[in-house]
């Protein structure tokens, strides 16, 4: 190998005795002479065109700030071998921002010159500056520049640490560049777009790129290369010494370069080529013959190599933590110290395939190894045992990489501990390869995306008597497969996969990919954890079979032990599975889920937590079939569930009088299907985490209802920690007599899925879509006598439909919402058609548009006999771009009438007949009407939405209904009107919107023996009277009372 030394001196002797020179900003020229130096430059600088700056021999140029030197005309730097010129700045690590060469091929004149000069602390990165490429020179459109015996070191640029070639035909000799850092591309040299650039006897080393290039950047530009060393340049990503792309260099045969062991987390370490081909003709290489690891892609390389950096070896190699790279590693006696280098030395092929050998110890990149360990062809690393051979990554870096296709390797007796990566495969990556892996421990490695153990894609993965423990997969943009990500031919016998998790899904194991054989036997999947699907296994349209598999102990959203979507998997018959204990922490789904459009599972195992799984256990139910041998529990029971807040898990819950304490007890023991249906009872009083343990959100099961002892009494309360209810794939299902308060996450969430509520309320919810209740995949929930009041979101502060949801409302109240985007009330998308009848929509707000609702994307809305009003800042809004939507209204009173729905040209607005635009003269806090509202018997007239007759008044309508038996508008109108039981607070202001009358309020409010009730008319009235109603809407109490202000004393008895 040649070697090429260059002597640099800066004259410093004596330098202190002369007066420094301070250069203002501005324009420069003449002599700089040795006896005014150092110049201090205190401003940019600038020679312009036809002017010329020669600076003497040791002469110091020194940057009191971040300026550059701008060049138009023409500098002559030229020192000597005994006396350089020196540029540098006086703070180190704001720097200078360089000599920037400009147009000088247009200007006609003679060439500039840098001869014996040392630049150092040039800073061209865009942090400075604008100019962010070229630390020390850049080179714009110029012509015949030489740079000649100089030393570039310590230089920074986003693109060429040293210097950057733009269009410019540079002649670079005999000169030194290293030390120099690119944020991005080409720590050394950049040259770019058409450059003709001479470079010869020229030393590349120790440079740095943040992604390619550590050495050499080249873009479209062809440069000669003559005696140029290249070496121990690195790149975070491509091409550590050389990265061409669209460029083609011509190496000299005869003074040939040398290009060894430069560096780079991906392949192509010393050459990397991207749409090129290239002939490499050089003296020294890192190996005689190169692998991808070092040249990539080799189909575009010829190679002409007289020596090498690394001598290769075609038989095993041998590796000890307490060896040395300098030894041959052909036995054990003589030892290399890392595989890093074993990997680089080592020949195989399919005929003479190889082995490296490691001692025991650790390999860590403290203790010098250098990870990861970029795997070849038809090559073993073989350890001791995974107890005393362990690959550490100290939490750095992956250990184990194969990027290569077609590859194939193994790996025995080792483990792989403490791996970490910030895309995939935390402790092992695989693309393309067959790979074996035996009598392994892979532990505590980490990946942010998919794979904390192992990520593998495509070939041929078999594990066997393995342990995969403790690895984690959690980012911000996924987090799946904790243990292991695989996709393709999959085989895992005798294995443990323990303790992972994922952010995801997948805690152990995500698999997937249908036309490859993917097949468990003999292992054991424990107490691992997904935050979504899958704690144990996630399977996604894969068909993997299942011989002797345990799986418990895992948890996750929905399918603590298994989650199946668009997969089909064989259970042996013979050599059962078992599934058990597994849990959800939806309450279901524990052991298995399937997701939509999933074929049904057939599950035949020899141990079950349950003989006869709901939903609690295997959701959604009718997905499922069932050969179960044992149970780990006890059989679940048909029969209606008791459940208190005084009640004891313990008890047996079948009656009132010894209830179960939680209802997701009840959930895990109660048994339901399409001809058992069965109802979960409550007793009054507050469910929440802090007053009788119960766990949100609760998951509910198809065929199982749940009813409340009233509205008022009986409240699911999220303690704004969790969403409360949840609906997932229930088709049979309903929910009464209930208030749900303070959910973080939507008081209801529906997917999949078309419950029944009635007589709920839905309040002081919060979340980021539907505060009240979030519909989507084409849920189709009915709400009867429901009250969704002071709930709030991003979007849709009452409710939110999304994806074909098709909910039905008759008698219900959406008041007090609020969205701080749109849609205070209703926010509708997708497809998603809302069926609304007797319905009040009052009092909401959105930030921005649809106070009342707010529609996009081919939805369809229906009222009639509603009452919009009072919503801000519009009652109904149309989105304004994309598909159109609908809307019909009849018998409504829509306050700002037909203008008061703003369809923005994108909707139909189909205005029936019965609408009225009046005020709707609301009576009090829970939205009655008033006696004179004009929305009483304002509804359709047709018989079947008549109001219910008040029995001892015929004709007329029973409470809360008004007026005549004719419908009226608003949620107190129409046949279920008197199913009405809302919740009466002494904390909500009572008023009554009239012009002729007015209540006060009663005092004192609450009462012990009596309280005064006081109302007063605008003129004396005669036969005057007051009515009481109890919270059932039944009259009390009636006074008759004969002039103009009236008040009356009641001491609360009938």
């Amino acid at each position: 190998m040649k070697k090429i030394t260059f002597i640099f001196s800066v004259l410093f002797i004596f330098s202190f005795l002369f007066t420094e020179t301070h250069i203002p900003g501005g324009n420069v020229s003449g002599v700089w002479t040795f006896e005014n130096s150092p110049y201090i430059i205190d401003g940019e600088i600038s020679i312009q065109i036809n002017n010329t700056l020669a600076i003497e021999p040791g002469v110091e140029v020194i940057f009191s700030g971040h300026y550059k030197f701008n060049i138009y005309g023409r500098i002559l730097a030229e020192g000597t071998e005994r006396d350089s010129i020196y540029f540098t700045s006086l703070d180190t690590e704001i720097g200078w921002n360089g000599l920037r060469i400009f147009d000088t091929s247009a200007n006609v004149q003679d060439s500039s010159k840098v001869v014996y000069c040392k630049f150092e602390n040039g800073n061209a990165t865009s942090v400075y500056s604008s100019d962010y490429i070229g630390g020390a020179i850049a080179c714009y459109h110029s012509s015949n520049v030489l740079i000649n015996y100089c030393l570039f070191q310590n230089n920074t640029a986003d693109y060429g640490g040293a210097i950057s070639v733009y269009n410019s035909d540079i002649l670079l000799q005999n000169s030194v560049i290293k030390n120099n850092y690119a944020n991005y591309y080409a720590g050394g040299i950049r040259i770019s777009d058409y450059s003709e650039i001479i470079i010869e006897n020229v030393i590349i080393t120790n440079n740095f790129a943040g992604i390619k290039g550590g050495g050499i950047y080249c873009y479209r530009s062809d440069p000669s290369m003559s005696g140029v060393s290249i070496y121990e340049n690195s790149a975070n990503y491509e091409g550590g010494g050389l990265y061409l792309q669209s460029s083609i260099p011509i190496f000299n045969a005869e003074n040939r370069c040398n290009i060894y062991l430069n560096d780079s987390d991906i392949f192509g370490k010393d050459i990397y080529l991207h749409n090129t081909n290239v002939d490499v003709i050089v003296d020294t290489f890192t190996v005689i013959i190169p692998h991808v690891y070092f040249a990539y892609p080799l189909d575009d390389l010829t190679f002409d190599i007289l020596n090498s950096a690394i001598e290769q070896v075609d038989q095993d190699l041998y590796v000890s933590p307490t060896g040395s790279d300098e030894n041959s590693g052909l036995t054990a006696d003589d030892p290399l110290k890392t595989i890093n280098f074993a990997m680089y030395m080592i020949l195989s092929n399919e005929e003479n395939p190889h082995s490296i050998h490691l001692d025991e110890g650790i390999y860590a990149p403290s203790y010098g190894e250098n990870f990861p360990i970029y795997m070849k062809r038809f090559i073993s690393i073989m350890g001791e045992n995974p107890q005393t051979t362990i690959l550490n990554g100290e939490n750095l870096t992956q250990i184990i990489s194969s990027v290569f296709s077609d590859n194939n390797f193994s790996l025995q007796g080792i483990t792989i501990r403490n791996g970490y990566t910030s895309w995939n495969g935390g402790g092992i990556y695989c693309n393309d390869s067959d790979i074996i892996i035996t009598d392994v421990v892979l532990e505590s490695n980490h990946a942010c995306f998919r794979g904390g153990g192992i990520h593998f894609s495509g070939g041929s993965l078999t594990i066997s008597n393995t342990s995969v423990t403790n690895n984690s997969a959690s980012g911000r943009m996924d987090g799946s497969g904790g243990g292991i990500c695989c996709t393709g031919s999959v085989n895992l016998n005798n294995v443990l996969i323990n303790a992972n998790y994922a952010l995801i899904n997948g805690g152990g194991i995500l698999c997937s990919g249908s036309d490859d054989d993917q097949i468990f036997s003999n292992t054991v999947i424990i107490g691992n954890t997904a935050d979504d699907k899958g704690g144990g296994i996630c399977f996604s349209n894969a068909e993997p079979e299942l011989h002797s598999v345990t799986i418990t102990q895992n948890h996750a959203q929905y399918g603590g032990g298994i989650s199946f979507s668009n997969s089909d998997p064989v259970f042996d018959s013979e050599n059962r599975c078992s599934i058990y204990l597994n849990t959800a922490s939806s309450s279901y789904s524990r052991d298995v889920f399937s997701g939509v459009n999933n074929n049904t599972v057939t599950v035949i195992v020899d141990t079950f937590t349950v003989s006869n799984p709901t939903d609690y256990y295997a959701a959604p139910i009718y997905n499922f079939t069932f050969d179960i041998l044992h149970s780990f529990e006890d059989e679940l029971v048909n029969s209606d569930f008791y459940v208190s807040v005084t009640g004891d898990n313990s008890n047996t819950g079948t009656t009132a009088n010894d209830p179960l304490k939680t209802i997701g007890c009840a959930l895990s023991k109660i048994y339901a299907d399409s001809l058992n249906q069965n109802t979960i009872y409550l007793s009054p009083g507050i469910y929440s985490s802090e007053t009788n343990g119960e766990t949100f959100p609760i998951s509910w099961n198809n065929f199982i209802s749940l009813e409340g002892g009233s509205e008022e009494e009986t409240i699911l309360d999220g303690n704004n920690e969790t969403g409360v209810m949840g609906f997932c794939y229930v088709n049979t299902a309903s929910i009464k007599k209930i208030t749900i308060r303070n959910s973080s996450a939507s008081g209801i969430y529906c997917r999949y899925s078309n419950p029944d509520f009635a007589n709920i309320t839905i309040t002081d919810n919060y979340a980021f879509k539907g505060g009240g209740i979030y519909c989507r995949n084409s849920s189709n929930p009915s709400f009867t006598n429901v009250t969704i009041k002071d709930n709030s979101a991003g979007s849709g502060g009452g409710i939110y439909c999304y994806d074909s949801s098709n909910p039905n409302l008759t008698n219900v109240t959406i008041t007090g919402n609020n969205s701080n985007y749109k849609g205070g009330g209703i926010y509708c998308t997708d497809s998603s058609n809302l069926n609304l009848t007797n319905v009040t929509i009052a009092g909401n707000n959105a930030d921005q548009n649809g106070g009342g609702i707010y529609y996009r994307y081919s939805s369809n809305l229906c009222l009639m006999n509603c009452i919009l009003y009072n919503d801000l800042p519009q009652e109904v809004y149309f989105y304004e771009y994309s598909f159109s939507n609908e809307i019909t209204i009849s018998y409504s009173d829509i306050q700002g009438g037909e203008e008061g729905i703003e369809t923005n040209g994108n909707g139909i607005l189909n205005w029936l007949e019965g609408n009225i635009d009046e005020a709707p003269l609301f009576a009090d806090a829970l939205y009655h009407l008033s006696p004179t509202s004009p929305c009483i018997d304002a509804g359709n007239p047709q018989n079947i939405y008549n109001d219910p007759e008040d029995p001892d008044n015929p004709g007329f309508a029973l409470y809360p209904a008004m007026g005549t038996i004719y419908n009226d508008m608003g949620a107190y109108g129409g046949p279920n009107a008197s199913e009405w039981m809302p919740p009466v607070s002494v904390e909500e202001d009572i008023f009554v919107e009239s012009e002729n009358c007015h209540l006060y309020q009663n005092y004192p409010n609450p009462f012990n023996l009596s309280t005064t009730i006081s109302f007063s008319t605008a003129e004396n009235e005669e036969n005057a009277e007051i009515s009481i109603y109890n919270l059932k809407g039944q009259k009390v109490k009636q006074f008759s009372i004969d002039d103009g202000r009236f008040s009356i004393e009641w001491n609360g008895t009938d």
